[in-house]
Order: C-alpha cells, then structure tokens, then sequence
C-alpha cells in the first residue's frame, strides 16, 4: 500500500477563491492544510485567459452591493463593495476604451467578438460610439 508523503490536518478540495480562503483561515489557526486542485492553475473560475492576443478575465461569482453581508464577515471587515456595470474594457495604446454590456448578456464570446471590432476599428475616437452599438447588438 502507498504510504502518503506527509499527514495534515485538513485537506481542502478545489483551489478557487474558496478554497485558497479556507486553507488561509486554516493555516492562519494552525492547522496543518493541504490544497488539492485538479486544473493546472489556482483560481477556480476566476483566471485570466489569452485568446487570439487578447486576454480575458473570466470570473465567478461577483462580489459586489447586493451581498452587503460579506462586510461583516470575519477576515472580510477591510472589504470594499463596489457597484457592478457590465461591458468590455480594452487597453489600447497607453487609453482605456469602454463600451457598455450586450443587451442580452451576451458573455465573454460577445466581450471577444466586441473587443476585436473595436481593436479592427479606426483609431480616432469619432469610431467609439460605432463599436459602442455593436456591442449593444450582440
């Protein structure tokens, strides 16, 4: 029979943002913690991917004003709830571009496809509001 390489307290399954902070908390109280995680990244849902040169930050649960009961949390007291506003964000020569949210949600494939129009798109600013609608039609 296979001996483990070493005893711990706790192991904890999955290293999201759940896990990591249940491990820290753990660790933190002196307990000896083991992390098992099954992809080949920390983070669960929340990662950064690069798609054909762009890169894509994927996210899981949010955490902002209707979950006003984290701040109360214990660990969580320094936590700051912002409001949330949907839509793409490209950095693009040293500029921050903004255009709002699909209308239908779309997700990250509509961010993809809105993020490239706007990266093909004229440089001159007078092409902001064009990309603007056509991220409102995806």
């Amino acid at each position: 029979m296979l001996e483990p390489a070493y005893q711990v307290d706790v192991v904890v399954v999955g290293a999201g943002v759940a896990g990591l902070s249940a491990a820290h908390r753990l660790t933190s109280a002196g307990v000896t913690t083991a992390v098992l995680e099954a992809a080949p990244f920390v983070g669960g849902r929340m990662s950064t991917e690069k798609v054909d040169g762009f890169r894509l930050d994927r996210i899981g649960q949010l955490l902002f004003t209707s979950y006003p009961q984290l701040g109360h949390s214990p660990g969580l007291d320094a936590l700051v709830l912002r409001p949330f506003a949907p839509g793409v964000l490209l950095h693009s020569d040293g500029r921050h571009h903004r255009a709002d949210g699909p209308a239908g949600g779309g997700g990250a494939r509509s961010a993809l496809h809105a993020v490239r129009a706007f990266a093909s798109a004229p440089r001159p600013p007078a092409a902001l509001p064009k990309v603007r609608a056509r991220v409102r039609a995806l």
